[in-house]
């Protein structure tokens, strides 16, 4: 049984040859027999703090797998370019300088 400031009750009752009740109550002490405050601060900064904890490892996880992604590819890229290197092929996308000769301005007279 609990009373108004939620502490504990104890208690108990004897009933005599001559059906007379006899109710013992239990002195109770404030230390063991009530519930400790809570302590609304410490809750607070400790899910603050896991919060922050767990945000951290993700973000964390977020930037070794991006690392993990750009060094693989970068690997790749590596591959090919050596793989691609080594066959004397002309880039196709390079064209040779052409002569051009301007009539206005002859430089081989001097």
């Amino acid at each position: 049984m609990f009373d108004k400031y939620n502490c504990k009750i104890y208690f108990s009752y004897d009933v005599d040859k001559t059906e007379i009740y006899q109710i013992i109550v239990k002195i109770y002490d404030s230390k063991t027999d009530c519930p400790k405050p809570v302590n609304v601060v410490l809750i607070t900064v400790l899910v603050f703090v896991i919060l922050l904890v767990i945000g951290a490892v993700l973000i964390g996880l977020y930037f070794l797998s991006l690392y993990l992604y750009y060094r693989a590819d970068y690997q790749n890229f590596e591959k090919e370019t050596r793989k691609n290197s080594g066959q004397g092929k002309a880039n196709p996308l390079y064209q040779p300088m052409t002569n051009v000769d301007n009539p206005m301005n002859d430089f081989t007279k001097n």
